[in-house]
C-alpha cells in the first residue's frame, strides 16, 4: 500500500470510526443501542482479526466461484438487521458456515471484527491527533491489541476493506 493509500485510509478509518464510537450528538450517558454495545464489547484480539480476514477471503473467493448463490444470498430481504441477525443468516448459508467452522469463527465473530476493528483503530489514531474518546465510547481490549499490533492491522486493513466490499457485491 502506498503512503497516500495508508493515509487515506486512516483519514476514512477516523472519520467512520468517530461517527461510530461518538454516535452523533449524544451524549456520553445516552442509551447505546445494541448494536453499538455488542462492538464495544467484542474481545477483538490479533487472532480473531487474522481469522476474520482469512475468513472474509475464503468467502469473497466462494461468492466469486458461486455469483448466483451469491447473488441470491445478496438479495433476499433483511428483516432482522441486528447484528445476532445478520449472524444467524450468515450461518444460515452451507457455504459460509463451512468457512466460519474452519476459522473457529461464528457469525457474530465475523460481523463484528470488522466494525471492532474500524472503531478501535480510529481511537487509536485519534488519540494520535489528542482526542480523547469518551471511555463508555471505547472497546479498551480491542484498543490495546490495535495499538500492540499496529503495524500487523495495518498490513490487514486492505485486504478485510477490499473483501468487504466483494461481500457486497462492490468492485474492490
Amino acid at each position: 500500500m502506498t503512503l497516500d493509500r495508508r493515509a487515506l485510509l486512516r483519514r476514512w478509518a477516523l472519520a467512520a470510526g468517530l461517527a461510530v464510537a461518538l454516535g452523533g450528538a449524544q451524549p456520553a450517558h445516552a442509551q447505546l443501542d445494541a448494536n453499538t454495545r455488542a462492538v464495544l464489547a467484542y474481545g477483538l484480539t490479533l487472532q480473531r482479526l487474522e481469522a476474520c480476514a482469512a475468513a472474509l477471503q475464503d468467502v469473497a473467493t466462494w461468492m466469486k466461484q458461486h455469483p448466483q448463490e451469491a447473488s441470491a444470498m445478496r438479495s433476499q430481504p433483511w428483516s432482522d438487521t441486528t447484528l445476532q441477525g445478520s449472524a444467524a443468516r450468515l450461518e444460515k448459508v452451507p457455504a459460509i458456515k463451512a468457512v466460519l467452522d474452519k476459522h473457529a469463527l461464528s457469525g457474530l465473530d465475523f460481523a463484528l471484527g470488522p466494525l471492532a476493528l474500524t472503531t478501535s483503530y480510529t481511537v487509536v489514531m485519534a488519540a494520535r491527533q489528542g482526542v480523547v474518546m469518551p471511555a463508555d465510547r471505547v472497546n479498551a481490549t480491542a484498543v490495546a491489541t490495535i495499538q500492540a499490533h499496529l503495524v500487523r492491522v495495518e498490513q490487514l486493513m486492505p485486504t478485510v476493506y477490499a473483501n468487504l466490499r466483494r461481500l457486497r457485491g462492490e468492485p474492490p
